[in-house]
């Protein structure tokens, strides 16, 4: 059989190191070609074909004109406006949320089976740690939390502050800094009841205390919008609750 040609296979690595960096970011942002370079510069496989930024530039340039390079790396776009200058963009693809559990899931957190019982008959999903949860997008936010060796996870576990008693969707202690985060994932839900629940629910917490992560908190909030959207939230949080 007869193998692909040098540049195509180069083109290939690229692309798999692309998808890397955007995910190893977390990010939704876009990435530039001085980005990717900096990034793969020092690969082994890399650093003879692209000495330098310049070299790299060449190759990518050459690749576009050609046609061969939105072949390999779809997402992308290429501003050909300046001709001597061309501007890259490269973006995370689409990401989906699994429906189920797999074998690639990872149970490695030490883990607990909530108290709640509230709306217990739609708990169909099952977590790798066996845990039964109610959609897709809490099965995918507690198979990334499971997933942390340093974790202690608790999913519906009360939290009671003097006559009052909520549920956190996901209740998470960083064993290693002793923090502990409470979580609450807010799904779609056009009901008018919904949202007010959830901003009283937000308010409670505020009111007893807890400021948001994004604040230096320990109160993490997910608002679902889509699945690509919940992706990069769930993976950048996450990568706070490791740090604090």
């Amino acid at each position: 059989m007869e193998s692909l040609p040098r540049e195509y296979v180069l083109l290939k690595k690229i692309n798999t190191y692309i998808d890397k960096l955007l995910n190893e970011s977390a990010a939704s942002e876009i990435a530039r070609l001085n980005d990717i370079y900096d990034y793969i510069k020092d690969k082994e496989d890399f650093a003879k074909h692209f000495p330098t930024p310049v070299d790299f530039s060449r190759f990518m340039r050459k690749m576009h004109d050609q046609g061969i390079l939105k072949q390999l790396i779809r997402n992308c776009t290429v501003d050909t406006t300046i001709y001597h200058h061309y501007q890259w963009r490269f973006f995370p693809k689409a990401r989906v949320i699994k429906k189920e559990t797999t074998c690639e899931d990872r149970n490695v957190a030490d883990s607990h089976p909530g108290a709640g019982t509230f709306f217990k008959s739609a708990k169909k999903y099952e977590a790798a740690n066996g845990v039964l949860v109610r959609s897709t997008q809490e099965l995918y936010i507690l198979n990334q939390l499971l997933a942390v060796d340093f974790f202690d996870v608790y999913y519906e576990t009360p939290l009671a502050v003097g006559k009052q008693k909520k549920f956190p969707d996901f209740t998470v202690r960083n064993k290693i800094t002793g923090t502990i985060f409470r979580w609450e994932h807010f799904g779609i839900n056009d009901e008018s009841d919904y949202g007010e629940a959830m901003a009283d629910k937000l308010s409670w917490y505020r009111d007893i205390g807890f400021r948001s992560i994004e604040e230096g908190g320990r109160l993490v909030v997910t608002i679902y919008q889509d699945d690509d959207q919940l992706v990069a939230a769930v993976t950048r949080l996450i990568e706070k609750m490791k740090g604090n």
